[in-house]
């Protein structure tokens, strides 16, 4: 089964919701943040508590990880930790990071958060730099049944003059098509 399968299956069962788990230190109750070892160690407990609360409802997580790098090397580990104690619940992770970089930065960028410690079912791209900048991501489709979610517009008000009219739709198309129909087989 790949993971726009999974996604869909998720949906169905427990219903549209995604927990978002943009977790800024400040939303966190001073009871907890002080019990914590550090500010990154708080932001982590929250997000399990939070899981924890949600996991029966909750189709999917989005994990944004500005919240996380704002931390540092710390903040980075507790962004680690987070979808390390995702995975293990059996949650849709969807990693908010979008990226959108030239091919060789894209290709690190990929691996980084389809493999390895920051690992992901879904990621969120922004593909303004071209499609050399969403094709790296594709092989992860194709062999490991990886998604993304790729920004055609924004709601941002401020970004309304750089976006008269949508990217290569075609382009965008052929990806979600390669996220959907999941690993080739040999």
């Amino acid at each position: 089964m790949y993971n726009m399968d999974k996604l869909y299956e998720a949906v169905a069962a427990k219903g549209h919701v995604c927990v978002g788990l943009d977790t800024a230190v400040d939303y966190i109750p001073p009871k907890e943040r002080k019990a914590a070892a550090s500010d990154a160690d708080a932001v982590l407990n929250f997000n399990k508590a939070l899981i924890d609360a949600t996991i029966d409802v909750a189709a999917c997580y989005k994990v944004q990880i500005a919240y996380y790098e704002e931390m540092g090397l710390a903040g980075l580990r507790a962004y680690a930790q987070t979808l390390q104690y995702l995975r293990k619940r059996n949650a849709l992770v969807i990693a908010d990071i979008k990226r959108g970089d030239i091919a060789d930065t894209a290709l690190r960028y990929a691996k980084a958060h389809f493999d390895g410690d920051f690992e992901a079912d879904f990621v969120t791209l922004s593909p303004y730099m071209g499609m050399d900048s969403i094709e790296p991501w594709l092989s992860y489709a194709e062999t490991k049944g990886k998604g993304a979610f790729v920004l055609m517009r924004t709601s941002n008000k401020g970004m309304r003059p750089f976006l008269p009219s949508l990217p290569s739709s075609v382009a965008i198309i052929k990806f979600c098509e390669l996220s959907r129909a999941g690993p080739r087989r040999p």
